[in-house]
């Protein structure tokens, strides 16, 4: 089909060469008779005076006013008119009828062509219209999803957000109920202890003040050898005898030791006086240390306190062979040297003389001690007989 439109192509080119030719051709005719005619005329009106003749005569003849009819007549007569007429009507060659029908089929092929592409176009619009209306509901269809997506996610945030404040109120919570379960169990061990507690409450509560008495005088106490073998003579023995003059140290060392005990070793430190608290306030489950300072009297042995001693001797040993229970005294010479005292044997197993070589004040303990007594305006005895 393509080679039949380039054959028609070619063939209306060379017509149109042809027509071309042939109209500049008649144009040229025409212009030189009407020349000839114009000359013609001018001629006459010099040699005729009939004023209808030259009036008809000199009218000018243009190109427009002058057919072709009229141009062939007056160039060739009525043999070249009557041969123009010929040609015109006679009929095509074989050439010129295949050109024709080339054309006309070219005409057709070009139509039908024509057709197809419309066709085509049309329904490539078509689809393209249709994918168009599709994307766009795609789109829409998208669009809409987005959204849902968006305020799921917002959703999800704020659940999430409102999770995350519910667990941080809620680990508040715990750590309240767990701080709340210690200090129950807390007061259930006080309360328990209380309720088990072999001391008396208002006993306990002197007690514990005489216990922050001696703390607050701790501070001024220099350890020296002898209170290092006093407290370690306590923890391998259930009981302790600190014995020496007047003057020497020993309720220094003996509540200085107590305070070791119950800030190192855990044992609940229970000073007294009369050997009937110790049945009474001791307590099997639990780690005791009973204090006692002036064992048996001050200046000498007290019969009185001997005689009550000696009445529950049996069972303070029999309390002593619980590992739990210790008892420290601290006894003046005289009362310890005493006769009458070799009846409290306990009290003579384990003893810690303080004028002992080993155990009195070394010249460095002596002056350390003096050096702290200045500070505090004190006075110190010279030990040197000891």
């Amino acid at each position: 089909m393509f080679k039949q439109i380039n054959k028609v192509n070619k063939v209306t080119d060379e017509s149109s060469e042809i027509k071309s030719e042939v109209e500049q051709a008649i144009e040229y005719i025409i212009k030189e008779v009407c020349n000839e005619t114009n000359d013609s005329n001018h001629g006459n009106v010099d040699n005729v005076n009939d004023q209808s003749t030259i009036e008809t005569s000199t009218a000018p003849v243009s190109v427009c006013e002058c057919p072709v009819d009229t141009a062939v007549l007056r160039i060739g007569g009525n043999a070249m008119k009557q041969e123009c007429d010929h040609l015109m009507t006679k009929p095509l060659d074989m050439s010129s009828q295949e050109i024709l029908r080339d054309l006309n089929q070219a005409k057709v092929d070009i139509e039908l062509i024509k057709q197809t592409l419309d066709t085509e176009v049309k329904q490539d619009i078509k689809k393209m219209k249709l994918d168009h209306d599709k994307s766009k509901k795609d789109m829409k269809m998208l669009t809409f999803g987005h959204a849902n997506l968006k305020r799921s996610h917002n959703l999800l945030q704020h659940k999430q957000n409102v999770s995350n404040q519910q667990a941080k109120r809620f680990k508040k919570d715990v750590n309240r109920l767990e701080l709340d379960q210690i200090n129950v169990k807390v007061d259930v061990k006080k309360l328990k202890s209380t309720s088990e507690d072999p001391v008396p409450w208002n006993r306990r509560e002197q007690i514990s003040k005489q216990l922050d008495k001696w703390q607050k005088n701790a501070d001024n106490f220099v350890e020296t050898r002898a209170a290092k073998c006093v407290l370690k003579g306590i923890k391998e023995n259930s009981c302790l005898t600190i014995t020496a003059s007047s003057g020497v140290g020993k309720t220094s060392i003996l509540r200085h030791v107590a305070l070791k005990m119950k800030e190192k070793e855990g044992y609940d430190v229970l000073p007294v006086t009369n050997p009937n608290d110790i049945i009474q306030f001791n307590n099997p489950n639990q780690k005791t240390l009973f204090v006692i300072d002036d064992f048996c009297g001050t200046y000498s042995i007290n019969q009185s306190h001997l005689d009550n001693w000696e009445s529950v001797m049996e069972q303070i040993k029999m309390l002593i062979e619980n590992k739990l229970t210790k008892i420290i005294v601290a006894c003046r010479l005289q009362v310890y040297q005493d006769e009458k005292f070799e009846s409290l044997s306990i009290f003579r197993t384990s003893v810690c003389n303080l004028r002992t070589k080993d155990l009195c004040l070394s010249e460095t303990e002596k002056k350390n001690v003096n050096s702290r007594n200045i500070s505090e305006n004190k006075s110190i005895r010279d030990y040197s007989v000891l």
